[in-house]
């Protein structure tokens, strides 16, 4: 079984959990809409929409490999990266479906991104964090081509395993047992 947690960030208690049994291995990205928790699953190459008021879980997506994921919200789309014939490719989908055919792909392996390890949307860019050619560097890039638009350090040394944003405009960086929090730059 896996289980959801709610954690008060003050008193650093866990306040509740949700069990949900027999469904993921391997749990690589999370995403969260509003309504559901969505996760990525490495191991059977799935992405799951979680109730976690109903404990309901629903097949987003069937066979889709994956290490890292994220949602664009306003425009609807599902974002995941993964490495394919030993290069980095990121795809998106309409979150409205189960994926046939990705809307779109871009490799990033031959850029100075290397391949994407986790990433998150905010305001059209991706920004993405580099598996292992610039452990600590933090990628913004175009969501609908792949172009590198820009990049800066968030960690000296080791390797970014989780990255994400919120709506004021802040990235949260972690590696290891260290969180960071960056202002997303301009």
């Amino acid at each position: 079984k896996t289980r959801v947690d709610r954690l008060d960030l003050d008193s650093g208690h866990v306040t509740g959990s949700v069990d949900f049994k027999g469904w993921a291995k391997n749990v690589m990205a999370l995403g969260w809409d509003g309504k559901r928790l969505w996760a990525a699953d490495g191991f059977n190459q799935n992405v799951y929409g979680l109730e976690l008021e109903s404990r309901a879980i629903q097949v987003m997506f069937t066979g889709l490999a994956n290490n890292g994921m994220c949602l664009d919200l306003h425009n609807q789309m599902l974002y995941l990266c993964c490495l394919y014939k030993n290069r980095g490719v990121v795809s998106r989908y309409p979150m409205s479906g189960r994926a046939g055919k990705s809307e779109l792909e871009f490799e990033t392996q031959s850029t100075e991104v290397g391949r994407v390890n986790r990433f998150a949307y905010y305001q059209g860019a991706l920004w993405c964090a580099s598996a292992r050619k610039n452990p600590g560097m933090v990628f913004k890039l175009d969501a609908a081509t792949g172009r590198v638009l820009g990049s800066f350090r968030a960690l000296e040394g080791g390797e970014i395993f989780g990255l994400s944003a919120d709506p004021e405009g802040r990235l949260w960086v972690a590696s290891g047992r260290r969180i960071v929090q960056v202002a997303i730059p301009a």
